[in-house]
């Protein structure tokens, strides 16, 4: 409908989907995406879900639902794990709690989606190629290597060796250089491609933030009163 490129499409839906700039730079080799389309579609997804993180804030007391529903809300309709904690902070610790949990799990889709895109993309180079006798090397695989390094060093990090002040100084030190790899995308970005691709991209990525919490709402509704029943409100802790 917005005739976006079908790899910049492919990276704000994957964005959008998943978890944000993490999700495009996994499925950006396999899509053998430029360097302008990746900090475009982060873009996209950075400035959607900064908007819909302010939105989710002031729509809280409007929208009647209990902390641990909001928690889910967020979670399962937020772009990043920084907006999902940011929308749900000033609710309570137990919105924010379910919201990271609801948004780890949709991170965990990340490995599948890149490892089927990668799969789609190589038989389609593959087919146009017409080179059917070609061996597959380690190389080749479409297996995103950083993705299944974060999932080792999330697994080391959950038995304890490590104490609070060294993981919080790791985490503080990759946040700094996850802002630092994102500028040098941006600053790499000549203003005439931004206006010819970002438009298009956020615009449909603001589609998609909008019908992805539309559903969702709908199915946080029906949690809600299979819980609580019709007549059993929840009372936020805002209003307690």
């Amino acid at each position: 409908m917005f005739q976006v490129e079908k790899g910049l499409a492919m990276l704000t839906a994957v964005g959008t989907a998943i978890c944000g700039a993490a999700a495009v730079a996994a499925v950006a080799p396999q899509l053998k995406s430029r360097n302008e389309e990746i900090a475009v579609a982060v873009a996209a997804v950075a400035i959607l879900g900064t908007i819909f993180t302010i939105s989710y804030t002031l729509l809280f007391p409007i929208l009647s639902l209990s902390d641990a529903a909001f928690g889910f809300f967020a979670g399962a309709t937020l772009h990043e794990i920084a907006h999902v904690v940011a929308a749900t902070a000033p609710v309570s610790s137990t919105a924010v709690d379910m919201a990271v949990v609801v948004k780890l799990t949709r991170v965990a889709l990340l490995l599948p989606a890149a490892i089927v895109i990668g799969i789609v993309v190589n038989r389609s180079s593959r087919s146009k190629q017409k080179k059917e006798n070609r061996g597959l090397s380690l190389k080749a695989l479409p297996i995103p290597w950083f993705v299944l390094g974060f999932l080792a060093v999330s697994g080391i990090n959950s038995l304890g060796i490590f104490s609070t002040a060294f993981t919080s100084g790791v985490v503080n030190l990759s946040y700094f250089l996850m802002a630092m790899a994102m500028a040098g995308l941006g600053l790499g970005i000549d203003i005439a491609v931004l206006r010819r691709l970002g438009i298009k991209a956020i615009f449909s990525g603001f589609l998609g933030s909008i019908l992805q919490p539309t559903w969702r709402e709908t199915t946080v509704i029906i949690f809600e009163v299979n819980r609580y029943g019709l007549d059993n409100k929840r009372v936020p802790a805002w209003k307690r």
